[in-house]
């Protein structure tokens, strides 16, 4: 076998396992793919638009009542700087009583 040859079987055979390869990519692809699409086409062509409610308009709130809620969405904003795509969920706490620390042999304080 000359030194031709055995570049050909090489290349050969390195280009039938990475097709081999992109050929697996593709199935597994697939797996995801093809159940959207069909699920797409069971899908019915378009909902009918919800009725339009209409909403009584409640009583403006007090200009301080205003300010401090947005002071303390700011303030919030500001502290856990979320990524700028993402919502701000403020969400309750609840306080903890922290123990006293303890003294022992190693952490005297």
């Amino acid at each position: 076998m000359s030194v031709i040859e055995a570049l050909m079987v090489t290349g050969l055979g390195m280009s039938v396992v990475f097709i081999g390869l992109a050929l697996t990519a593709l199935m597994i692809w697939s797996f995801r793919v093809v159940p959207e699409f069909l699920q797409r086409m069971r899908r019915p062509a378009a909902p009918p638009p919800p009725a339009v409610e209409t909403v009584a308009d409640s009583a403006p709130l007090d200009p301080q009542v205003l300010a401090v809620i947005l002071t303390v969405l700011e303030i919030e904003l500001r502290l856990n700087a979320p990524d700028r795509g993402s919502r701000l969920t403020l969400t309750r706490q609840r306080q903890s009583v922290q123990p006293p620390p303890q003294r022992g042999i190693f952490n005297l304080t």
